[in-house]
């Protein structure tokens, strides 16, 4: 018989406080006679009362207790359970030991807290996180547990292309399904991007017929007008049940302060970026100098280095994690609304990046550099361009007006004149986007003065529209790209569905159970299912992510020690971690370090059909050899169970180096990752 004295005590104070004394999980009590035990704290499995009862938690969590499950990873018990690989001990498996004769134990993969996640109180996740709740996964249903019992924001809505649309816009009819509020926030969405996603959480809401939707003017607002092409900015969107899901559009008082940019073109040599840079080596300033391809921004940033030396920082992709969180620190420190020129604000500073810079960072420049892009993203970076106002004497004389030039054009457009962009930015943006985008900005190009916010609306739908506007010379050009764009579109679309989780009762699919028996399995038993999964919510070849460390050899050649890759830019940031001839379990500080030095792996070793070598892919044939590197001590590790190691080794020249199938990677915590193929000579 259970002693629950002390308990008893506090159900009786606790019933002056709560309705019922407990928590909606024991109410049961009542029922059956008995006082609830009050739990006082939890350890792997096991809960423990007041009264020092010991129970065994096998509901998986005791009304709030959910951090003592969540800390599971840290109990021994737990530890050593998931490396015993716990079979009955009559089982024929070799080199398998049981812990507890004649039993049938095993610990599910979900247990291990990753898939639990998502049911905390406050989740901050990647896009990824929800877009997977309308991927057919093994532990889909726990997905929809956690996010139907929130309110989910979305941010950047206008980033996510043709294939990532499709995860969206059902994910948004399964939130609509379980009555989930949704925020969706963006600077520059298109209207019939909106429309759409709208659309989708109204029909999961069971709001059918969306094509009876009224904007109703009737309202009792001054503030709700009638459906346009969207040209006002700022304007909100809502589909609520207080208006009885009638899509009602607010517009909402544009902001007074309106800074107003000169855009100027400038050739793409080295030569044009110098001129416009000049005033900056003869005095003071901070500029950003953004391009389109990681390549592209480390040639930048030599050739600016050369000339103003340490005034230059580089930032991209491309760096361990725990670098580019550094630069990014380092980069809003000095550059955000808190810093001032004399104080804490540099001198001189000129930041080259990539599309890193164009979102998230709250940074101000004096002046920017980009390469040309879909309009969208030109406004989302001038959003960092004379972002917070400062005294005249914080900017320097040259660029106390705001402006951008735009580099990244072979041969700039006019009325007679069909643009043509290099071969990087075709490849990351679609050539038909490139030309409405760049025809909404002929304007601007010529003198007219671009209105931050007040222009960004119209320029962005325009640009968007199904049949922009565009010079008549240039119509040959931009149909033959727009049967590319809408072929690349369907395509996308139609691949997307190869994973999609349908609607109840759509087509083969007719309950959550034949997701469950039908789940898709690994294509690669390298890949976690949580990268399978953000492999396939995107639309992207699947790519490899490393763990990047530094290997020392002793006299004969072979591995002495390991270390992390130092940081550029802080002291006494490498780890020497582990003696190779006396291998040990990392310590758990020790792993988390580990982890923040991985690394993506350029395009040229993703799964896609066009990189091969030697008749293989050179995805896999780096597999194969970065599975040779396997430390066996991190297989006692949970965090570091299954990671791949790229093993660089410090050279003469001050660069980290190692050869990966045919290419020479190259890595500095100044450049990040290059890959540098090796000639057959």
């Amino acid at each position: 018989m259970l002693q629950l004295g002390k308990s008893e005590k506090a159900f009786d104070e606790a019933k002056r406080y709560m309705p019922g004394g407990v928590n909606s999980p024991v109410r049961s009590y009542r029922s059956v006679g008995s006082n609830p035990p009050f739990i006082s704290s939890a350890s792997g499995s096991r809960i423990y009362d007041i009264d020092n009862n010991e129970y065994i938690d096998y509901v998986l969590s005791w009304g709030p207790m959910f951090l003592g499950h969540a800390k599971n990873q840290q109990q021994d018990s737990f530890r050593y359970l998931q490396r015993a690989d716990i079979f009955d001990s009559e089982a024929d498996i070799e080199g398998k030991q049981s812990i507890r004769p004649n039993t049938s134990v095993a610990r599910h993969s979900w247990i291990g807290g990753r898939k639990r996640g998502i049911l905390s109180t406050f989740v901050v996740c990647t896009i990824d996180q929800i877009l997977m709740m309308a991927l057919q996964s093994r532990h889909v249903m726990l997905r929809h547990l956690g996010l139907g019992s929130k309110v989910v924001i979305i941010d950047e809505v206008h980033a996510y292309d043709a294939y990532m649309g499709v995860y969206l816009k059902e994910a948004l009819y399964w939130l609509g399904q379980m009555n989930a509020p949704v925020i969706l926030m963006s600077a520059t969405l298109p209207a019939h991007v909106r429309t759409s996603l709208m659309e989708s959480y109204a029909e999961g809401l069971e709001i059918q017929d969306s094509t009876e939707w009224d904007f109703d003017d009737d309202f009792d607002s001054e503030d709700v007008t009638e459906p346009s092409l969207d040209l006002d900015y700022p304007v909100i969107h809502t589909l609520t049940a207080e208006d009885g899901y009638t899509p009602r559009k607010w517009q909402v008082t544009a902001p007074e302060e309106q800074v107003t940019i000169s855009i100027r073109q400038i050739g793409d040599e080295f030569t044009d970026l110098d001129k416009v840079l000049e005033p900056l080596e003869i005095g003071h300033g901070c500029a950003a100098v953004i391009c389109n391809t990681v390549g592209r921004a480390q040639n930048a940033y030599e050739h600016l280095r050369a000339k103003f030396g340490a005034d230059v920082m580089l930032t991209h992709s491309r760096f361990t994690s725990k670098h580019r969180a550094e630069k990014e620190a380092d980069l809003v420190s000095q550059l955000g609304k808190g810093a001032h020129r004399g104080d804490g604000r540099p001198e001189r500073l000129i930041v080259v990046g990539t599309q890193v810079i164009e979102q998230s960072l709250d940074l101000d420049f004096d002046v920017m550099v980009t390469d040309f892009a879909p309009v969208d993203l030109v406004l989302q970076r001038l959003g960092r361009l004379h972002r917070h106002e400062r005294d005249d004497s914080e900017r320097p004389s040259e660029y106390r007006s705001p402006i951008c030039y735009v580099r990244g054009v072979e041969i700039f457009g006019s009325e007679t004149q069909v643009p043509e962009f290099p071969k990087g930015s075709r490849s990351v943006y679609e050539p038909a986007i490139l030309l409405s985008s760049y025809a909404q900005l002929l304007p601007y190009f010529d003198g007219k003065a671009l209105r931050i916010p007040a222009d960004m609306s119209e320029l962005v739908q325009k640009a968007y529209e199904d049949t922009p506007k565009y010079p008549d010379a240039w119509n040959d050009a931009y149909q033959e790209a727009r049967e590319e764009f809408n072929k690349n579109w369907e395509t996308a679309e139609h691949r997307a569905q190869s994973y999609l989780l349908k609607h109840p009762g759509a087509q083969t699919q007719t309950v959550m159970a034949d997701v469950m028996n039908n789940y898709i399995n690994a294509k690669n038993g390298t890949l976690s299912e949580d990268q399978i999964g953000e492999a396939r919510v995107r639309d992207s070849d699947a790519s490899l992510e490393v763990i990047a460390i530094v290997v020392e050899r002793d006299g004969d050649g072979y591995i002495d020690r390991y270390r992390t890759i130092p940081s550029a830019t802080r002291k006494n940031q490498d780890i020497d971690w582990h003696n190779a001839k006396d291998p040990e379990e990392p310590t758990k500080p020790l792993a988390f370090e580990l982890l923040a030095s991985a690394i993506r792996l350029p395009y040229q070793y993703s799964d896609s059909p066009k990189n091969r070598v030697n008749g293989q892919l050179r995805f896999d044939a780096a597999i194969e050899e970065l599975e040779d590197e396997r430390i066996d001590s991190w297989q006692k590790s949970f965090m570091l169970a299954g990671e791949l190691i790229l093993p660089f080794e410090l050279q003469n020249s001050g660069f980290y180096e190692v050869k990966l199938v045919d290419y020479l990677l190259r890595y500095s915590p100044e450049l990040g990752l290059e890959a540098i193929q090796i000639s057959d000579d």
